[in-house]
Order: C-alpha cells, then structure tokens, then sequence
C-alpha cells in the first residue's frame, strides 16, 4: 500500500489540484449514486406500487419523484464531468513533466553520454515510457473515489436488509482478493513487455536511420525478418498479458452478477416474509448493480499499477544516471589548438584508441590530419567537436569549434534556418558563407532562393550539396576553429580544390582542422599531421612528409592510385 501511494505520489506531484478536483467529482458520483439508490426505493415505493394496489397515484408523489431523480443525476453527471476534465488534465499534464524531466536530463548530458543509448531507446523513454507511467491515472479518480461508495453503500446495505447486506459485502473482499492475484501474475509481463515496445522502438528507428543502406545492399528482406522477431517477441508478451487480463475481466464479470442472482432470490424471499418492501429489494439490487461497475475500475487501476511500474522503472534507468562531465575542449583567449597528454578509450574497448603527447596548432593555421583506416583521424575531430570523452587537456579559441561531420544533417525546414539554427545574419553574410563553400551557385538557382524547404535529412539534395550547406552553416557559426571531418568527400576533385582555397583565403584567423585522404587537398594546407595506429607519427609540410617518410608517401601513392583507376 505504501508503495502504491508513494507511486501516485510521485506521478501526480506538480498537479495535485487537478488531481483533488478530479478526485472530488469522483467523490460526488459515488455519494450521488448511493442516493440514487434511495430515490428508486422512493419512486417504487411511494409511485409505481401505489399503482399497482391502488389504481392510482397522488400528483405530489409523482412530482417529488421526478425532482428527487433529476436533481440527483444533475449533480451526479456534474461529477462526472468534473472527474473525467480534470483526471484527463492530470494525466497530460503528469505525462508532459515527466517527458520534460527526461528531456531535460539527456540536455544536460554530455553529446558523447548519448553515444552509450540507441536513439530509439531514448526516443521511447521521453514518448512510450513517459505515457505508460501515467497510464494508472486515468481510472484513479474513480476507483479512489469507489472507497468513498462502498462505504456508503456498505452502511445503506447493512441498514436497509442485515442478511442482503451481507450477501453483498462478502463481494468485496472477494474482488480485491482477485485484484492482488491478478496484480502479482501480471506485474512481471507488463515490465516485460514494455521491455520489448522500447526495443522495437530503438530497432525501428534505427532501420529508417539506415533505410538508404538497406536499399544499397539489397538487405530489405533480411531488415523485416529481424523486426519481425523483435515484434513478435512483443506481440507475445502482450498475448500473455491479454489472456490474463482477459480471465481477470471474466471473473470481474461473473462475481457480481452471481451476486445479484443470489440477492433476488434471498430478497424475494423476505419480501414474501414481508420483511422488506419491493422497493427496499429495488433499490437494494440497484445499488448493487450500480457499485459493479466501480468495482470493475478498482480492478482497472489496479491493472494499470504494473504498466505504470514499468513505465516509471524505464524512465528511471535515464534519470538516474548522474549528469556527466561535458567532455568539451576548454576555451582559451589566443588558442588555436593545444593537444597535451590527450588519451581516448572508446566504450568496450580497454586500451586507448588515440594518444597525443603533444599536438599544437596556431591560431589561423590550417592543418591536414591524415591516416590510414582506424588511426583515430575521425576520435580526434570527436574530440574537438565534444562528442568523445577523454582525458588530457585540450584548449581551443575562446568562441569553441565548429564541426562538420562525414554525415551531414539538414532539418525538414527552410535552407535558411538550416544554416542560421536562430542566429540574426542578413543575406549578404549567407551568401558568403555559401560562397566560400561553392554552394551560392545551386542555391541561387533554387525557384525560392534561401526559403526552399528541403525535406528531412536533406532528401531532394545530393551529397555534395549537402556537405556544402553543412560547411556554410559552419561558417555563420563563427567559431574560432573550423574542423572537416572528410567533409568534402562527396565532392569532385575540382570542386574540393575549389571549397579549400575558398577556406584558406575566406575564414580569416580561424584555425582549419581537415581530415583529408586526397593529396591535392592535403597540399594545399599548411601542414600534415600524419596518424599511425592513433598516435602522432609524424608532421610537417606536405612536401617534406612525402620526402622524409617512406610510410606517408606510400599511403599518398595509394590515395592516388584509386583516384586514377575511377
């Protein structure tokens, strides 16, 4: 009980108004439907039997009897009303803070903690588990309020026939013994089956993350089989629970109506004995028929105790994870870029993937980082950008970096919020930035210039087209270093050529940071850090690297051997 009422506790907190208002319309229901109880006595007692004995029946009991009925269903409906606005209120409202909470959380968690989750899996926390741990909240107000009607109805029942009374109390402690079986049985399939909607979730989004690659290599059956199992592991553990629910909801069905079977015959019995009047038995069934529907939602709640459980347990398992340490580069004055005893270890792994003793680069330099596949070039640029962590000490320019990553990302919006993301900048700044990165052309030819709405992720857009968008919108950024993660790769020899003289003539005093595999590229940079199993093995000029290092002219020779054969 106190695990229960510590659970309402915490999902309603925030909105506990809403929650009381809600739970006295409930509390007016279930008072005006004991008293609803005592009008058909009334009305049967007073209207209709008169009629029948009688012939006739006075106009002031017929009067009394329709004020008495409307006046209770008036109010009685009122609470309705007032319990289903404010128990619907409370649960959106619950869910949002919830959701919020979450949100807020993962914002104020390192980029590189996300790296530990799958998308989906934070995804549904904040949507699926947020909405599943307030699912108890909807029938709470009533069933909270089914406390205040049965012991209303207990003490009318009692007074109005001892031995029908308490026929009908055994009822209820019957019910609730078959409330906790259920709960017990069913609590562990709801966690399990909320365990597999998150991972459905999580394999979902992950499939229309990859769905271009899927397509490439032709992999669409293999892709559906696999969420298939996924799904079918849910579609399983929602079976079990369905079944057990659905034996709960027959045997909520079946207790009271067996109730009121044996109540009409026990009650015709003392009306016989003239023990009882036909509306006493009238009303007293009525008010029992009324109290199994409430029954049934204590029942409901109770089903909705373990959904809300597991819901809750997921959205824990994000909000007690401590907030992280931002692994972000420290901003000095008058840095470009200071590397020192930097050392990377990547999650799973136990030996560091990228050590550098030390790695300075001078504000407005512009520097190639080469290597073979798996040196590190890619953990570098992670952490400049702050989406890796490390351990060492790493300093930049005072405004931060500006990354653009292999993959670039554009939002279903315009071209021009895709490069400001809320900045002020007028359209001559734009179209520098576009220009520098030889994306002014295409963008100028566009029906609707910069308001063109590109669909999500760009799609409509080419590779190259998009990593230029992406390296203007780096640019408007204004940051003190600008770092290219083989940005250009989509690119045509002569427009990379184009983009990097661009660079190195157009962003000032910026420190250029470039992962670059052409050697055209990589000479027209001021020098070459060359990686080697992720460690610094050598730098200097392009030219002089290709005359002292056999390694890293062999590498620049294999570069340009595939460039000729396509």
């Amino acid at each position: 009980m106190s695990e229960f009422l510590s659970l309402v506790s915490r999902i309603t907190r925030g909105h506990r108004r809403s929650f009381a208002i809600a739970v006295a319309g409930a509390s007016t229901y279930a008072i005006c439907t004991v008293l609803s109880a005592y009008a058909v006595r009334r009305v049967i007692d007073q209207a209709i039997a008169p009629r029948f004995d009688n012939g006739k029946v006075g106009t002031g009991a017929v009067v009394t009897a329709m004020v008495l009925i409307t006046a209770i269903g008036v109010v009685r409906a009122g609470g309705v009303v007032m319990r289903r606005s404010f128990a619907g209120i409370t649960e959106w409202r619950a869910a949002g803070t919830i959701a919020s909470s979450v949100v807020d959380r993962i914002c104020r968690q390192p980029v590189w903690w996300l790296r530990t989750r799958t998308t989906g899996d934070v995804i549904s926390r904040m949507t699926v588990d947020a909405e599943a741990a307030v699912a108890m909240l909807a029938p709470l107000p009533f069933a909270s309020s089914v406390v205040v009607l049965l012991g209303f109805a207990a003490v009318a029942m009692v007074l109005s026939d001892p031995i029908l009374g308490a026929i009908g109390l055994v009822v209820i402690p019957l019910l609730a013994w078959v409330n906790l079986r259920y709960q017990r049985r069913v609590d562990a399939l709801f966690a399990e089956a909320q365990d597999h909607l998150g991972d459905l979730s999580s394999a979902v989004h992950e499939s229309f993350e990859a769905v271009t690659v899927v397509k490439a290599f032709g992999a669409e059956e293999r892709e559906a089989r696999r969420l298939s199992r996924v799904a079918e592991r849910l579609r399983d553990a929602r079976i079990k629970t369905v079944r057990y629910r659905s034996l709960f909801e027959s045997l909520l069905d079946l207790i009271p109506s067996t109730a009121i079977v044996v109540l009409l015959l026990v009650g015709s019995w003392r009306v016989g004995e003239g023990r009882m009047t036909v509306g006493e038995l009238g009303g007293f069934v009525y008010l029992f028929t009324l109290l199994s529907f409430p029954l049934r939602i204590i029942g409901y709640a109770l089903s909705e105790l373990p959904h809300s459980r597991a819901g809750l347990s997921h959205v824990d398992g994000v909000l007690a994870d401590p907030v992280l340490p931002m692994a972000a580069p420290e901003k000095v004055e008058g840095e470009g870029v200071d590397i020192r005893d930097l050392e990377v270890t990547h999650l799973g792994q136990s030996e560091p993937t990228l050590i550098v003793d030390d790695l300075r680069i001078a504000p407005g330099e512009s520097i190639a980082i080469v290597g073979e596949t798996g040196s590190g070039k890619s953990t570098l640029v992670g952490v400049l950008a702050g989406t890796l962590a490390f351990r060492g000490s790493v300093r930049v320019g005072p405004r931060g970096v500006a990354p653009v990553f292999q993959e670039t990302f554009l939002f279903a919006a315009t071209l021009r919020e895709n490069l400001l993301f809320g900045q002020k900048r007028d359209d001559d700044e734009i179209f520098e930035a576009l220009r520098v990165a030889d994306a002014d052309g295409f963008v100028a030819e566009l029906v609707e210039g910069l308001s063109t709405t590109v669909g999500e992720r760009g799609v409509g857009l080419s590779g190259g087209q998009r990593q230029r968008l992406a390296l203007a919108r780096a640019l408007l950024a204004d940051r003190d270093v600008v770092v290219l993660d083989d940005t250009t790769s989509a690119l045509d020899p002569e427009t990379e050529a184009t983009v990097m003289r661009n660079l190195i003539g157009g962003i000032g005093d910026k420190t250029l940071v470039v992962v670059a595999s052409r050697p055209s590229t990589v000479s027209l940079l001021d020098s070459v850090v060359f990686l080697v199993d992720g460690r610094v093995f050598d730098r200097g000029a392009h030219e002089e690297l290709l005359a002292r290092c056999p390694r890293y002219a062999e590498l620049m020779e294999s570069y340009e051997s595939d460039r000729r054969e396509q």
